[in-house]
């Protein structure tokens, strides 16, 4: 049993030794990963606090609280990304109507999401990335 234990071990280690794994970091990928900071996070989750609520329902037409009011100031941030990528990420509404669901949406309601897009600048590469945040 002790040489079966043994030979396992020998087994295992030459094997886990054998394999090298070179991992090449894209750069740019890694300067915006460094820029993710707790203090950007906690500020835009401070700042969306401020919206009062962002229930789906709530007010859309008020500039300062409700579901409206908290897309169009995401919407706005988005856009500020773009001017700094010098336009290449589109920033759009995704504009659609609920129908009522005899439950929790009474009549059919327009809804919206923000919807940011980047185009990546390799043609042949076909891949798309999706971000998702709930709670607007």
């Amino acid at each position: 049993m002790k040489y079966l234990i043994l030979s396992l071990f020998i087994f295992s280690a030459f094997f886990g030794y054998s394999q090298t794994v070179l991992i090449r970091q894209d750069q740019q990928i890694k300067q915006m990963l460094d820029e993710v900071s707790e203090n950007n996070i906690e500020m835009i989750v401070r700042k969306l606090v401020t919206f009062e609520t962002r229930h789906s329902l709530s007010d859309t037409t008020s500039t300062t609280t409700g579901i409206g009011a908290a897309r169009n100031w995401i919407k706005s941030e988005f856009e500020k990304y773009s001017k700094a990528s010098g336009g290449r990420l589109k920033v759009e509404f995704d504009t659609f109507t609920q129908a009522a669901d005899g439950r929790r949406i009474a009549s059919p309601t327009v809804m919206k999401n923000v919807l940011g897009i980047l185009p990546g600048t390799d043609p042949a590469d076909n891949r798309v990335f999706i971000v998702s945040g709930l709670g607007c």
